[in-house]
């Protein structure tokens, strides 16, 4: 499971390395922590942020 992750992330840093858009500001959203308190991408500004969705089933 380890190799597929990072394969996977690999891959999406070899993507995002050949794209060529001006980057753009992330709009404004919440998400709710799990042990309470929230983050919202304004906290992070002038920052660089990977947002990494996972699910199981």
């Amino acid at each position: 499971m380890r190799t597929l992750r990072a394969v996977a992330a690999a891959v999406i840093l070899a993507a995002g390395a050949c794209a060529q858009e001006i980057p753009r500001p992330a709009p404004e959203f919440t998400i709710h922590l799990s042990g309470g308190g929230e983050i919202k991408p304004s906290q992070y500004s002038g920052k660089v942020v990977l947002l990494a969705f996972m699910a199981t089933t």
